[in-house]
């Protein structure tokens, strides 16, 4: 509310009005109001503002060196359930309230309230539950609250939940606002129904804000017996509609649900329900609770939503329904999550403020949390609500602690794998945060930033005794790393500096230790958040294995009584190269005097960088260095970051190589722990060449009809190898007859117009002749002979191996002599 108000002196007024014999419709005996009574109206005020403004909210202590403002403004935070369970909804939603009006401005009873006033007590003839806490009193304010306490909570209004500085924690936010009904309107109360259906109504009846006397609100609060439900009207929110105001509920300064905070987010005829776990979403109907725990005993309910056992064990859920309206249930179905049905149309009559009590056993083999859902209801007209509440039993697992494994978090309890030690035997021991269900209890809650559950020993917990507790990780190897870290989260409190909190480290397990970190101050905040994250260097244990940790939580001193001390998400962060290569073995297979380069890479599959090099060696004796001349690296060494890879060329070149088989060894040395030394055998194969060169030759072009034709082939070998069984193919032309063959070595034949010889072998610079005579054919035309050569050696050269001869074939010219007559 943004207006001008005169500055006030600061100053102390008690002011009391004395009821003296008011009619039966303007007091109330129920109400503690008798006539006679005093009440003390208004508390020394506090001192006041030159100027009201719009105010930001005191923020909620976070914790040493943290800071957590709030917005000046917010609107709707939150519908969801709040930590204790109440939700909230208007009536613009389906689900939510239909706006009625209740006026009791002509039959409530006027509670009198001036400027910056409140009445207390108010006495409720049921009792309402708040937040989980019990009330038979209540105060009213002029600044449109309610609350439970004799107190003033005066015109500033905060965010909710937050702290304010009239050292009010749980109140009820109508219209918190600066309002004055000394200046017009009124501020009423009136209780209404029967027993088991009753409710109180508080009504802000035109009540001005301050220095606005035109400018008034009308707004209600409805209080009901049974479901604890709180329902909320706004008759004429004025024109500001709430934009300095806070509406909402809350139970302290971190736990709350807030409407809307300084936002013109208020309208005429809305309606809005703040519903108690279990009651009606809309504030109308009946009401249930269901209280849901679990325990060992099958024959009793237990005090505990939480249990920890061993895998395998029988557990008893029991699940107590109470009915909290003003009417009463005749039937009951209950459902587990979990375990399914329990009952349906259970015919046990639930009359107000009863309670009935169903069990449900089963064997549990790991950590489950389960919701149980009970429905109550009655035959015609059918009334139907239904509650829910959950409960969980933890079982522990095995936790190992291993290098870039999952954190430990303690959610299923403490491990399988670890182990507690309680050197003292008092019953100090490590356990979970907070949990009652335990078999030593710690009493705190995780104050370590992690989530869920830490591992926690309080000394605290006990009162004054000695402790000497060890919580003890299982072996853990940091064999084939170059580098490990320690993290955890962590809060410790330190009495006096009696006790300490120390992290030691054993190779030999457990035989001697040696201290990592050693804590006598304070770290983390006390009894909240924020926690430390500590780290600790392993590298020097890096390489080896069978390490074990222990966190020892320990009172050297006589003087007893300490704090406690925390511990959360233990991790274990290992850095080292890895090394991998692809192929992992390189070969070749090619004819002398060539080069082929063959592809080879390098890969860091590893956490840090990997530092390498290639040296050429031979085999025999394990990788001797050896400078093979027909291979050739580049590059020959480097760093490879994490991920990478470095793609190598390998050369294989025979230059100058003999026929045959050449082998050697690509030696890897790098700084992988796991594989300093890595080796690539090499082959090279180099196969005989020789060239054959193969022409053809015919003795006479062009060449008669009917005549004999002799074709010469040449075959040469070129080198550098001997070339052996070597056969040359000669295929005739259709036309031609063949007549013989004769080479100068081997022998030919002739099928079919084919003539093949076996020319044996031929030595590197040799040459073999082969004739061939065949006859032409008589008519004119062509002869087209093809012939190839080929042995057992790689040719190098395919393209002289083959050759084609045409000849041409004439007729015969006669010529014939002139003869002349006379």
């Amino acid at each position: 509310m943004n207006v001008s108000r005169p500055a006030r002196g600061i100053f102390a007024l008690s002011l009391v009005v004395v009821f003296y014999g008011l009619a039966s419709s303007q007091a109330s005996p129920a109400f503690g109001m008798d006539p006679g009574q005093t009440v003390r109206l208004t508390p020394t005020p506090p001192p006041r503002r030159g100027v009201v403004e719009i105010l930001e909210a005191k923020p909620p202590d976070p914790g040493p060196g943290r800071s957590l403002p709030l917005p000046d403004s917010v609107a709707f935070s939150s519908s969801a359930p709040d930590a204790f369970g109440y939700t909230f909804t208007d009536s613009n939603e389906a689900s939510g309230p239909s706006f009625s009006w209740v006026d009791i401005s002509g039959t409530g009873t006027d509670l009198g309230l001036t400027d910056d006033s409140y009445l207390y007590p108010i006495d409720l003839p049921f009792v309402f539950d708040f937040y989980g806490s019990a009330y038979t009193q209540i105060a009213v304010g002029s600044n449109g609250t309610i609350y439970f306490e004799d107190n003033y909570l005066g015109l500033e209004n905060t965010a909710i939940p937050s702290t304010n500085d009239y050292g009010i924690d749980a109140f009820i936010a109508v219209y918190w606002d600066d309002l004055d009904p000394s200046t017009g309107g009124r501020v009423y109360y009136e209780l209404q129904g029967s027993t088991f259906d009753r409710r109180l109504v508080v009504q802000w009846d035109a009540v001005p804000h301050y220095g606005n006397p035109g400018d008034t609100i009308s707004a209600q609060a409805i209080l009901f017996e049974g479901t604890h439900n709180i329902l909320v009207q706004y008759l004429d929110p004025s024109s500001e509609s709430g934009s300095g105001a806070s509406a909402g509920i809350q139970a302290d300064s971190v736990s709350g649900l807030q409407y809307t905070y300084n936002t013109p987010s208020i309208e005429a005829d809305l309606a809005v329900c703040y519903a108690y776990p279990g009651g009606a979403a809309d504030c109308s109907g009946p009401g249930l609770r269901l209280e849901k725990t679990v325990g060992l005993d099958p024959g009793v309910c237990a005090s505990t939503d939480l249990l920890i056992v061993p895998s395998g064990t029988e557990v008893t859920y029991c699940y107590t329904g109470e009915n909290i309206s003003g009417i009463a249930f005749t039937r009951h179905d209950l459902v587990d999550s979990e375990l399914g049905a329990i009952s349906s149309s259970l015919p046990v009559t639930l009359n107000p403020g009863e309670s009935y009590d169903q069990k449900s056993t089963a064997i549990l083999t790991e950590t489950t949390s389960n919701t149980g859902t009970w429905t109550a209801y009655n035959p015609g007209p059918t009334d139907v609500i239904s509650a829910q509440d959950d409960a969980t039993v933890l079982v522990p697992v095995a936790e190992p602690l291993a290098c870039n494994g999952p954190a430990v978090e303690f959610e299923n309890g403490i491990p399988m794998n670890w182990s507690i030690v309680d050197d003292e035997g008092n019953g100090v021991v490590w356990t979970l945060s907070g949990e009652s269900g335990y078999p030593f209890g710690c009493g705190e809650g995780n104050y370590t930033d992690g989530s869920g559950y830490a591992t926690c020993a309080s000394s605290e917990y006990f009162g004054a005794t000695e402790f000497d507790t060890s919580l003890v990780s299982p072996s853990f190897d940091l064999n084939g790393q170059s580098s490990a870290e320690l993290s955890y989260l962590a809060n410790y409190q330190n009495f006096s500096h009696f006790d300490y909190l120390d992290l030691d480290i054993s190779d030999d397990g457990g035989a001697s230790w040696t201290t990592l970190l050693s804590w006598n101050d304070d770290f983390g905040a006390m009894k909240s958040t924020p926690g430390e994250l500590v780290v600790i260097d392993l590298s020097s244990y890096a390489g080896s294995t069978g390490y074990i940790l222990r966190w020892r939580y320990y009172d050297p001193n006589t003087d007893d009584f300490a704090w406690y001390a925390q511990v959360d998400e233990i991790s274990l962060s290992c850095t080292s190269p890895d090394i991998d290569i692809a192929p992992t073995t390189l070969s070749s297979t090619q004819t002398p005097d060539e080069i082929e380069v063959e592809p080879f890479t390098i890969s860091n599959l590893g956490t840090a960088d990997l530092i390498w090099s290639v040296v050429e060696g031979l085999s025999a004796g394990g990788c001797i260095p050896t400078d093979l001349p027909w291979i050739s690296v580049a590059p020959d060494s480097g760093t490879t970051s994490p991920g990478g890879d470095q793609h190598i060329d390998i050369s294989f070149d025979s230059s100058g190589l003999a026929a045959g088989m050449y082998t050697g060894e690509l030696c890897i040395p790098s700084d992988d722990p796991d594989e300093p030394m890595l080796v690539v055998p090499l082959t090279l194969m180099v196969e005989p060449a020789a060239d054959l060169a193969l022409t053809k030759v015919d003795e006479a072009d062009p060449i008669k009809v009917g005549t004999t034709v002799r074709y010469t082939l040449t075959v040469e070998n070129l080198g550098p190898s001997e070339a052996t069984s070597v056969i040359l193919v000669d295929t005739l032309s259709p036309e031609a007859t063949y007549l013989t063959s004769s080479p100068d070595q081997g022998s030919c034949s002739h099928v079919a117009g084919v003539v093949t010889c076996d020319l044996v072998a031929i030595s590197n610079g040799s040459t073999v002749t082969v004739t061939v005579d065949v006859v032409a054919p008589r008519k004119s035309g062509s002869m087209t002979n093809e012939a190839s050569v080929s042995a057992t050696e790689l040719d190098p050269t395919s393209s002289n191996n083959a050759t084609t001869e045409t000849t041409t074939v004439e007729l015969y010219h006669i010529y014939l002599p002139l003869v002349l007559r006379n």
